[in-house]
């Protein structure tokens, strides 16, 4: 299983998370997708989670949609060990994250029939930990 990561960063480990979560701009226009999971809450994405939600869209569309991911996990978070004592510095990279701000597009899906694709970004809802909902073009589902 090969998740996410940066090549190369300037910094392996970061300060404050809360910064990374700053005021977003609404984005209207839409790219290339037909069918778009957008969030409705901010949060974290994590690399784990994006790679078993393309996972599991490669078995449900079976290779014939175009898969577009608008994020890229940037973030490291680190964690120290348990059971260690308190200082000693800041622990290791344990995983890495994408900030997400209300009405961002986490994917898009191009090339499939609608009501598949619906019914699997309906399986994917699941996966985040957010609240999401399906858009298509114009239209918005709250499933």
């Amino acid at each position: 299983m090969m998740f996410l990561v940066p090549k190369s960063v300037k910094f392996t480990k970061n300060h404050v998370r809360s910064k990374t979560l700053k005021k977003f701009k609404k984005i209207t226009t839409y790219a290339l997708g037909d069918v778009f999971l957008t969030t409705a809450e901010s949060g974290f994405v994590s690399s784990k989670q994006l790679e078993s939600v393309r996972t599991l869209l490669r078995r449900k569309l079976k290779k014939q949609a175009k898969i577009l991911f608008k994020l890229t996990p940037d973030t490291p978070l680190t964690k120290k060990p348990s059971e260690t004592r308190m200082g000693k510095g800041k622990g290791d990279v344990s995983y890495w994250v994408s900030a997400v701000h209300p009405g961002q597009k986490i994917l898009e899906i191009k090339g499939y029939k609608l009501n598949s694709a619906k019914q699997a970004l309906v399986a994917i809802k699941k996966k985040f930990r957010m609240k999401t909902f399906i858009t298509l073009k114009s239209l918005r589902w709250t499933l």
